[in-house]
């Protein structure tokens, strides 16, 4: 690993609370690398959170050699993305008020529903201050009803053409990208993805009243956490195999995995293995312990050290869904040829993981 990627991730377990301070002490080139790798994993804010608490423990000395410029611009986005996320959880309410007014339950999924669990591991730290610098993406939201059902819905209220294999746009926020799902996931092998929609299904009723708080003025209807263990990991995993994967996927699942009670792991581990997605598991454990220094208590399974290193160079090496991967054509050629066998070459690598999902 790189001695700036090693820097990096310290300042990550700063920021969440799992330590006190770096191992060593950055160089104003080290801190400019790390400004950067923070955008490419787009945790520039969780980031900050971590120089505000150097700044106020007895290792501020390991922040003075941070350029004031630089600095003062890290402040300038995390001002932005606190301010996008009063604008999110807004959002998420009056979208979810438009629908039930209609007749139809949601559930926000990932997002705003996975920044609520956001907490510093640390007692007298802020803990909402962590949740509102995560930064936000879109909106997914699970409409009940099936997908015929929800695309009459949303062609009701904004007719689109825009529709994938989950989901729906919704586009009634200018500038709001907004996804309405008719189900929150998938897998590409016919089977494993029969089980997948069951467990979908069984855990509709739960999902669909479970209110939560994601600050003091803001409630929304979002998943228990057991359905944020299932459908998180399943969200990453297919994101290895389209696109990427991210360290705020990552860091999203490291705070399920802390709210997450042990005595869930089994009944959990299972609905994995069923889904044929147990290697994976293994791999993802090894990358939150590596990364977030997680206790074996809050693991699903044993760690899988060598898939688990290449899952974490994946991650390293691409950025969030993959776009700052150097490896990757796709950026330099808009062909389909060049796409398309880049995605191939991409995925034969993630073989190992689910054949079936690869084909």
């Amino acid at each position: 690993m790189k001695k700036n990627d090693k820097l990096f991730l310290d300042l990550i377990r700063v920021s969440i609370g799992v330590s006190d301070s770096l191992l060593s002490t950055p160089t104003a080139e080290d801190w400019e690398s790390i400004f950067r790798t923070s955008q490419k994993q787009a945790l520039v804010g969780i980031c900050f959170n971590g120089l505000q608490k150097l700044s106020l423990n007895k290792k501020r000395n390991q922040i003075a050699n941070l350029p004031l410029q630089l600095k003062m611009r890290w402040l300038a986005i995390a001002l932005k993305i606190q301010k996008r996320n009063e604008f999110m959880n807004d959002m998420c309410v009056k979208i979810q008020t438009i629908i039930h007014e209609k007749g139809y339950r949601t559930c926000i999924i990932k997002g705003q529903s996975a920044a609520a669990l956001y907490h510093s591991l640390r007692e007298n730290d802020n803990n909402t201050e962590l949740s509102t610098l995560r930064q936000a993406g879109d909106i997914d939201i699970w409409i009940e009803g099936g997908r015929k059902k929800v695309l009459n819905l949303v062609n009701s209220i904004a007719p689109t053409r825009e529709i994938r294999e989950t989901h729906a746009c919704l586009a009634i926020i200018p500038e709001l990208e907004i996804e309405a799902h008719y189900r929150p996931g998938l897998i590409r092998d016919f089977r494993r993805n029969r089980r997948l929609q069951r467990y979908f299904q069984d855990s509709a009723k739960k999902c669909f009243t479970n209110k939560v708080y994601i600050n003091d003025k803001h409630c929304i209807v979002a998943p228990t956490i057991e359905f944020h263990a299932v459908q998180q990991l399943l969200h990453i995993y297919h994101h290895l195999f389209d696109g990427g994967i991210g360290l705020r996927q990552i860091m999203d699942y490291f705070f399920v995995l802390l709210r997450l009670s042990p005595d869930k792991h089994e009944s959990i581990m299972d609905t994995f293995l069923q889904l044929g997605v147990g290697r994976f598991v293994a791999a993802l454990m090894y990358v939150q312990q590596k990364i977030f220094g997680l206790e074996d208590r809050c693991l699903l399974c044993e760690p899988n050290i060598n898939d688990g290193k290449y899952l974490l160079n994946e991650i390293l090496e691409g950025g969030n869904f993959g776009n700052f991967d150097k490896r990757s054509k796709k950026r330099k050629h808009k062909l389909f040829f060049y796409s398309f066998f880049d995605t191939y070459r991409k995925n034969l690598q993630s073989l190992r993981f689910a054949p079936m999902e690869w084909f």
